[in-house]
C-alpha cells in the first residue's frame, strides 16, 4: 500500500472519532524514525483552536482504533498535534476561516510560470479567492494555488 492509500485509510478510520469530538482533520503526515517504525501524525484543529488535552484524548482513542483495525502495518508511533500558526491553507474552508487576514500565496500564473503575492483575503466565491493587494483586487482560483499561509505580523497588538 502506498502512502496516499494509507492516508486515505487513516482518514476514513478517524472520521467518526473526529466528528464525535467536533475536530477537523487538517492533514495526515507520514514519516519514519529509526527503530520506531512509521510515524503517523494527525494535525487537528477546531473553531477556536484545539487544546493539548483534546490532542491527547484523540491520540489515545485513535491508538485503540489503529490497534484493533491493523491499518498500519508493523510498528508505528502515533502523534496528534495542532497545525500551529503557520499552517498551510489548502481547502476552501481554510481560506474562509482566515477571511480578512493577510496571506502569502504562491500560485501558477500563465503556463509554467509560478508567481508569489501577498494580500488580504476579501472574499471567497465558488472556487476563487479575492485578494486586496495594496488597493488592487486580484482573483485567484484555488486550483492554481500551490502554497498559501497567513502572513504573521508579530508587531500587531492583540
Amino acid at each position: 500500500m502506498n502512502k496516499e492509500e494509507l492516508k486515505e485509510k487513516l482518514k476514513n478510520a478517524a472520521s467518526g472519532l473526529l466528528k464525535a469530538r467536533g475536530l477537523e482533520l487538517v492533514e495526515i503526515e507520514l514519516g519514519s524514525r529509526k527503530q520506531k517504525g512509521l510515524v503517523v501524525l494527525f494535525l487537528l484543529d477546531k473553531p477556536g483552536g484545539i487544546t493539548l488535552e483534546e490532542c491527547a484524548e484523540f491520540n489515545r482513542r485513535m491508538g485503540e482504533v489503529l490497534e484493533e483495525s491493523e491499518i498500519v502495518p508493523g510498528r508505528f508511533v502515533l502523534e496528534a498535534a495542532s497545525p500551529g500558526l503557520d499552517r498551510p491553507l489548502v481547502t476552501k474552508r481554510d481560506f474562509e476561516r482566515v477571511r480578512g487576514e493577510v496571506v502569502e500565496v504562491t500560485y501558477a500564473a500563465c503556463g509554467t510560470t509560478i508567481e508569489e503575492t501577498c494580500g488580504k483575503i476579501v472574499e471567497i466565491e465558488g472556487d476563487n479567492i479575492l485578494l486586496d493587494i495594496a488597493g488592487e483586487r486580484k482573483e485567484l482560483s484555488l486550483s492554481r494555488i500551490k502554497k498559501a499561509v497567513i502572513k504573521l505580523d508579530m508587531k500587531r497588538k492583540q
